[in-house]
């Protein structure tokens, strides 16, 4: 890693680390999670300069929370290899704001803050945004090269 990233980990407080140790196959399943969360959205552009990234953090400012409060996902219950093949078992779909709110760690009080920023997201307002976000982003993307 360059320089840069090192100091400005160091002055957040961030404890700087290239992955989990002695987990060196890792990379592979950051890139699987890249591709789901980033690339189908976003594509494989090269994006520079700060209209670029106004656009992209466009992109995201609808995205997160279309992600996290209104689209379903599933997780990974259990793995069990049977006779050399992997036998995968995932829980229901259900969004990761149900998974909060079914969680016991938090607390009421918690649980209500992220209840009133769920009601504060319109799904169909957020999709037109994103949907005129990646416009842009594309557009902009286009005109660089």
């Amino acid at each position: 890693m360059n320089r840069p990233v090192l100091h400005w980990t160091e002055e957040q407080g961030i404890a700087f680390t290239r992955g989990r140790p002695y987990r060196k196959n890792d990379n592979c399943f950051i890139e699987e999670r890249n591709y789901h969360s980033v690339r189908k959205v976003i594509g494989y552009h090269r994006y520079e300069g700060d209209e670029m990234l106004e656009a992209l953090q466009d992109v995201y400012r609808h995205l997160c929370p279309l992600r996290n409060y209104f689209y379903p996902c599933v997780r990974l219950v259990s793995k069990q290899r049977v006779e050399g093949k992997s036998h995968k078992v995932y829980d229901a779909p259900e969004t990761p704001y149900a998974r909060l709110l079914k969680d016991p760690r938090l607390s009421e009080d918690q649980k209500d803050v992220a209840r009133q920023r769920r009601e504060a997201y319109d799904m169909i307002e957020l999709k037109k945004g994103l949907d005129h976000a990646i416009r842009t982003l594309l557009a902009l993307s286009r005109d660089g090269t």
